[in-house]
């Protein structure tokens, strides 16, 4: 199997050094670049350190290891350790998603790294309470197609959380203030809460 690593190297140099490539597929090469050195797929420290030094020969890390460390560390075992490194790389960043992406087709190189940065979110950081209370072993697993209503609402969901930041403080406790007083003291609230869709 051929290394991610090197593989990487030419397809980074050629994006780099030539204006034929869009924008995008150069922010694509630049945005995986990062996500390459970072060595968040690493298996460990030792591998993510490896990650960091990805342009280097096994003999030139077993040098560097030396050096830094004060310890042997032979070449076969950084072959092993790439060899481990470029099968995950592979298995998120195939070889088509390159000729894709050079080629203008498409950009799931970027679109697998937005995936990635949510490995760290948990679902229930995301939405709501009271989404959040359905939990439990899953007997079934389901195809995209039957999914379809709740993914709506999710991304609803999700939509308006994003736009939380647009509204105003002033007028959102002015409605809170109205939905959360009695009718008899309020007379906008049977108004307000018709226009809110609560009733």
């Amino acid at each position: 199997m051929r290394s991610f690593f090197n593989y990487f190297r030419i397809i980074e140099d050629a994006v780099t050094n030539d204006e034929e490539y869009s924008d995008i597929c150069k922010a694509a090469i630049q945005r995986l670049k990062g996500y390459v050195e970072g060595g968040a797929y690493a298996p460990g420290p030792n591998s993510a350190w490896v990650c960091k030094r990805w342009r280097l020969s096994c003999k030139e890390l077993s040098e560097e290891w030396k050096r830094e460390v004060g310890l042997d560390k032979s070449e076969a075992t950084f072959r092993c350790q790439i060899h481990t490194l470029s099968k995950t790389l592979f298995s998120l960043f195939p070889e088509e998603d390159f000729g894709a992406l050079l080629s203008g087709e498409n950009d799931n190189i970027t679109r697998t790294l937005d995936a990635l940065a949510f490995d760290n979110k948990p679902f229930c950081t995301i939405y709501p309470e009271a989404v959040c209370k359905y939990t439990g072993v899953v007997e079934q697993d389901y195809a995209m197609a039957d999914l379809e209503s709740e993914i709506r609402v999710l991304k609803a969901i999700n939509t308006v959380k994003n736009r939380y930041k647009e509204l105003d403080p002033d007028k959102l406790s002015f409605i809170r203030n109205v939905v959360d007083a009695k009718v008899v003291d309020c007379p906008q609230k049977p108004q307000m809460l018709r226009a809110l869709g609560l009733c």
